[in-house]
């Protein structure tokens, strides 16, 4: 029989360039220096190039000392010098030990980002280039820095570094202030570049203070010495003026100029220049020149003789006036504000942790913070200064982790405010537990946390205040596990088919408190339980439901004894243990849970059966409590019946104890906070439906929520509890047979909620106090049931604690079945998907002994069950032979490299070829063809186009013996008349095949 396998899925990617042009970011004329970070702060703006300047070597490096304070935002520049404008690169740089993200310049075609918080690029002229990157949080305060710049590829050199950071420091004055990054081209005309630039502007604008100083910071790169250059701060707009006219008065706008008129003058290195200014030519205070909106005006020369050009030294016809090639690409504006006597004085001053609400009458939380809830934490901020703040910011941490943050508009001295931030610390359930044949033995591993809360008011010091040292507030805050919250979900420990149906009942049973028969050493409480079933047992289960166990963090220790109609006594060992507990918080800190029997091999009659419950534990053994209290036992018996009709049947299995409703014993918790979840896996056919409930200590006070698939069913249901009460639907009847059995059942006709798959039951407690225990799910087929499954294992036993590989078969009628699920519960847990032949494998790894359930499901098909039993090792001695052995596939094929990148294409053109080389590393020869499909939408670029060996690709075939390989050309042709745009991606599949 021939196989055949479909090795691997090639990817490959082609960029059509047609009539539409690239976005990029170089341009000849440049970029405008634009602000690219504004804002205000009680500090300074350090701006450096450090201990080195000037075009350089590569690599390049500076080094930086920046003065104390809290930084709040950084630039890192780097000049690189192409040599051309068509010349690529790579520019790698590490700033304080930290490699930053490499940055390709790719010339003209260069689509690097400009003007982005991140990194920026920006290219001009003759390869002159301009690089951003932003490294905030990553300066040394009061301390040097080291920036390392490295070029690669076809680049020339560095022209410098230049860091930029904005900081706090209380012993500075407030300032605005506005950086703006970019890289013009000023230049002159010449034949090959037949235009000029002369002029850019650089705006500040949105200035809101009338400043007592002003610094003014500029950067330039591809200036050069003797050639004039100037540079203007407000000029006005008028005739004569640089605001417009490169042939203006010079003398008269001396009050505007800044330096004199050559600024470009490689003062800091070659062809590299860094000013600062906080003066006119005429001596004229910057400050005094400050208004709302601000600009500096750049001119790369003056047109000394009114010819209407600015000459330049390459034009050797004409006098100098101004500089052939020179541009800014930094340029900073800071403004001192006026202080003040009368400041706020902003200080946090309370902080008030809470879940539910804050009780104001009494000054304490309605329910502390818990794990994995939305918790809340009020905090107040007053203003005890003498002046009115303006806007500011309230951050909360907890242990150094931003919780949240709240921008307040402004607040007025004298007065307070209160915000609120949600909180949910996440945490883990404290409690596990071993199962034994007697009961639980409960591992409590606390799991509180205690968390600073931290509140900071004007974190980076923006609103100057009387006090800058009192804008923080901490206080400790623990935090523990409810266990009252929904957590437990009921686990699924079998889903199967029958005809016949289900019956439940707590017999004569009742409620046993602390100190009463069965809960106390030497006692035994005995209950009766009638089984009057219309069918034959085919599953039975016997719960125990118990709560207040008397040892902290302490499970029963519990002997059950079985005495079946014909007399038979069994002792019961434990199947199941399922537990819960409220927490370490309030008073009655008792666990609470449910042990699962499985008493199938004894229930296998009709009539009266009785259970004998005692307490094990004399006081000596420390892993079990000494006393607890019971809720009437309940059996559950799926029997069989020919003549009735197929039902398919779930059993879920739990303990989940839930407190909502907002009460006090029990955190303050709502309702939706308290909802048990029960998952019914597998696909079903929309018939007949009936659901089974049973939750101790529910009543029938409207103070819970029962939904199925979101439905509502009501508020109340519950029958039982403190009296007897039977309830029947279709194929599930439910009886409570004592007045005090604090036991509650509900037979529910769910048929108009029924999903196709993986229906839902959840039970909300919103005040009761209740431990959802146990749901059950029975669809019945009128007509023609859904094929069903049935699986088995090759293993019927495995080992607590040591892993072992348990191959599972999945079949429908002897029909091998691909693609069902198979679920692990009970003593292990895992998963997997049948292969072709029906079958997986799973590691099963049994955390006790006791019953595993497989489950397997599959849409359109009736789940089935099988189990596994999880027992201790046994003492004795083995030895053992290992044996190894190295098998190869049949059928294995490797393609190299694994993708193709065909480049920018057009219309009617081919790429070049690229070689594949197909390597046949299994044991048959094959015989190799291909397909090609768009992966792009809307294309069918590569299907028409994809050339193997020259030829189409549906043409292609080759023959590959055992380990051995083959090569071929991969190219594509570009249709003619091919209309798509933009980047196209496209898979090429190789098949093999054993010959």
């Amino acid at each position: 029989m021939e196989r055949s396998i479909r090795i691997v899925s090639y990817v490959f990617a082609c960029l059509l360039i047609l009539c539409m042009p690239a976005m990029a970011a170089y341009d000849f004329d440049g970029y405008e220096v634009a602000t690219i970070e504004r804002g205000a702060i009680k500090g300074d703006v350090y701006i450096s190039c450090g201990d080195n300047s000037g075009s350089g070597a590569s690599p390049y490096t500076s080094n930086f000392n920046v003065p104390v304070g809290t930084e709040k935002y950084s630039r890192l520049y780097v000049g690189v010098w192409g040599g051309t404008e068509s010349k690529t690169g790579t520019l790698d740089t590490v700033f304080n030990g930290a490699s930053l993200t490499t940055v390709n310049i790719e010339g003209t075609s260069d689509t690097n980002p400009t003007y982005t918080d991140g990194t920026n690029v920006y290219g001009r002229g003759s390869g002159v280039w301009w690089v951003s990157y932003n490294v905030t949080g990553s300066v040394n305060m009061d301390t040097s820095n080291s920036a390392t710049a490295t070029k690669g590829g076809y680049l020339d050199k560095i022209y410098s570094i230049v860091l930029v950071t904005v900081y706090s420091n209380p012993s500075k004055p407030e300032i605005e202030y506005w950086i703006n990054e970019g890289s013009t081209n000023l230049h002159y005309e010449s034949t090959s570049i037949p235009w000029e630039q002369d002029q850019t502007f650089a705006y500040f604008n949105g200035c809101t203070i009338t400043p007592v100083d002003a610094r003014f910071d500029v950067v330039y790169l591809t200036s050069t010495i003797g050639e004039p250059d100037y540079l203007y701060f407000n000029p006005p707009d008028a005739a004569d003026s640089p605001y417009s006219n490169m042939a203006w008065d010079i003398s008269t706008y001396e009050t505007n100029q800044l330096g004199n008129n050559d600024v470009a003058d490689e003062s800091d290195g070659g062809y590299f220049t860094f000013k600062t200014f906080v003066s006119t030519a005429d001596s004229t205070s910057l400050k005094d020149l400050i208004s709302t909106d601000n600009y500096a005006v750049f001119w790369r020369g003056h047109d000394d003789d009114g010819s209407g050009v600015i000459d330049a030294s390459f034009d050797t016809s004409s006098p100098v006036e101004g500089e052939a090639y020179v541009g800014p690409v930094l340029a900073a504006l800071v403004l001192e504000k006026e202080e003040s006597s009368v400041e706020p004085d902003l200080v946090p001053s309370e902080i008030k942790c809470y879940h539910y609400e804050w009780w104001e009458q009494f000054d304490r939380p309605k329910g502390d913070p818990w794990f994995n809830l939305t918790n809340y934490v009020n905090v107040t901020v007053e203003n005890n200064g003498t002046g009115d703040a303006g806007s500011f910011k309230v951050k909360l941490y907890a242990d150094d982790e931003l919780l949240g943050e709240k921008t307040i508009s402004g607040l007025a001295s004298g007065s307070s405010t209160e915000e609120k931030f949600e909180w949910v610390p996440t945490g883990e359930d404290p409690v596990s537990w071993t199962d034994t044949a007697d009961g639980s033995i409960i591992t409590y591993t606390t799991t509180d946390r205690t968390y600073d809360l931290k509140v900071v008011v004007d974190e980076v010091d923006e609103i100057l205040e009387e006090d800058e040292s009192n804008n923080d507030l901490t206080v400790s805050e623990t935090v523990v596990w409810n266990g009252y919250i929904g957590d437990e979900p009921l686990q699924n420990y079998i889903h199967g088919t029958v005809k016949g149906g289900m019956l439940y009942t707590t017999g004569d049973s009742e409620y046993q408190g602390v100190g009463a028969l069965g809960t106390t050493y030497g006692s035994d409480y005995t209950a009766t339980y009638n089984l009057d079933m219309p069918g034959t047992p085919m599953l039975s289960r016997l719960y125990l439901y118990y709560d207040w166990a008397q040892s902290p963090n302490k499970a029963p220790k519990i002997g059950v004894t079985l005495t079946t109609p014909s007399g038979g006594a069994h002792t019961l060992s434990m199947d199941k243990g399922y537990n819960d507990y409220k927490g370490e918080f309030g008073i009655y800190r008792y666990p609470w849970g449910t042990y699962a029997y499985d008493i199938t091999q004894y229930v296998t009659e009709t009539g009266s059966y009785s259970v004998s419950i005692t307490n094990l534990n004399d006081g000596t053994d420390a892993d079990f409590a000494t006393e607890y209290a019971f809720a009437a036992p309940g059996i559950l018996t799926v029997y069989e019946n020919d003549s009735m009709p197929m039902k398919e049947y779930w059993i879920n299995e739990g303990a989940d104890l839930l407190m909502g409703g907002r009460r006090g014993d029990g955190g303050y918790l709502s309702y939706e906070e308290c909802i048990n979840t029960a998952v019914f896996p597998g696909s079903v056919s929309l018939d007949t439906a009936t659901l089974g409930i049973v939750s101790p200590w529910a009543d029938q006070a409207t103070d819970d929520y029962v939904r199925f698939n979101d439905h509502l069913l009501g508020s109340g249901l519950y029958q039982g509890y403190s009296t007897a009460a039977t309830q029947q639907e279709d194929g599930i009847k439910m009886i409570i047979g004592a007045n005090d059995a604090q036991v509650s059942v509900i037979a529910s006709d769910v048929t108009s909620y029924l999903n196709t798959s993986d229906n839902e039951v959840t039970q909300a407690d919103n005040g009761d106090n209740m431990v959802v225990t146990n749901a059950f799910l029975m669809v019945s087929y009128s007509g023609t049931p859904l094929p069903a499954l049935s699986i088995s294992a090759d293993l019927d036993t495995v080992t607590v604690g040591v892993l072992t590989d348990v191959n599972f078969t999945v079949t429908n009628n002897s029909e091998l079945v691909e693609g069902a699920v198979i679920t692990l519960t009970g003593s292990a847990t895992g998963s997997a998907t049948t292969d072709t032949n029906g079958e997986a494998v799973i590691s099963v790894n049994a955390t006790g002994s006791g019953t595993i359930t497989a489950t397997a499901t599959k849409d359109g098909f009736i789940a089935a069950t099988t189990t596994i039993t999880a027992e201790v090792e046994h003492s004795g001695v083995s030895s053992s032979v290992s044996m190894t052995t190295n098998i190869i596939p049949a059928i294995a094929l490797v393609v190299n490299p694994e993708s193709i990148e065909f480049g920018q294409l057009s219309p009617g053109e081919t790429s070049e070829a690229h070689s594949l080389t197909l390597e046949n590393t299994g044991g048959n020869s094959l015989s190799v063809t291909a397909e090609v499909s768009d992966t792009t939408t809307d294309s069918n670029l590569f299907v028409e186009g994809m050339l193997l060996d020259s030829d189409g690709w549906g043409d292609y075939s080759t023959s590959i013996a055992a380990l051995d390989s083959d090569t071929t050309d991969a190219s594509l042709k570009v249709p003619d008349a091919y209309l798509g745009v933009g980047a196209k991606q496209g898979a090429l599949v190789f098949w093999a095949e054993a010959e």
